[in-house]
């Protein structure tokens, strides 16, 4: 366990977009080691990531759990970059079940957000839950492309790309995201 202050928020222009691929994958295999043992993160965020020595290291363990049990209307991550059904059935004030698949979003989410400096059409939402999962819902479907021009590395563009196209094959074919198919996203070609 960790008690000082350890490792430094990702920037692409500071650690440069190899280094920030890389602490996603670092980060994508730490996710797959924790679910494989049947641990959920459950808070994965910008603020929960750190790059120290050229990798990624996935901190704030403090609402992870064992299992995946059913959540009654308590926000169990951070709501800017929650999936889109965890912020809706927050919304709704509606048990869920919060899935790895749920933890695979946000890391989509913080990725987005990594690589556009901090810029989501959705962090400045006027609205409650409701507006927030809408416009991520429809910024990562249908206007993907307006999101991007906040992109601080062009590098990244075809990263960000296929790790979208994960992510809504998941929301229209009800498939479980396969993680290593995210981590192999994150390769450098």
């Amino acid at each position: 366990m960790v008690m000082t202050p350890f490792g430094e928020h990702l920037d692409v222009v500071k650690h440069g977009w190899h280094g920030i691929l890389k602490a996603f994958q670092d980060v994508a295999e730490a996710m797959k080691f924790a679910n494989n043992h049947g641990i959920l993160h459950r808070d994965i965020s910008y603020g929960n990531i750190v790059f120290y020595e050229q990798h990624g290291y996935l901190i704030d363990w403090g609402v992870a759990v064992v299992g995946s049990p059913e959540v009654e209307n308590a926000l169990t991550g951070t709501i800017l970059f929650s999936s889109v059904k965890v912020t809706t059935k927050l919304h709704e004030n509606k048990k869920f079940t919060h899935t790895f698949d749920d933890d695979i979003e946000s890391l989509f989410y913080t990725f987005l957000y990594v690589a556009c400096d901090g810029v989501l059409k959705w962090k400045k939402g006027l609205g409650g839950m409701d507006f927030v999962a809408a416009m991520k819902f429809y910024t990562v479907y249908r206007n993907f492309s307006k999101q991007l021009e906040y992109v601080k590395n062009n590098e990244l563009l075809p990263y960000l790309h296929r790790f979208r196209d994960i992510i809504v094959s998941n929301w229209t074919d009800k498939m479980a995201i396969d993680i290593d198919a995210v981590i192999r996203v994150f390769d450098i070609k």
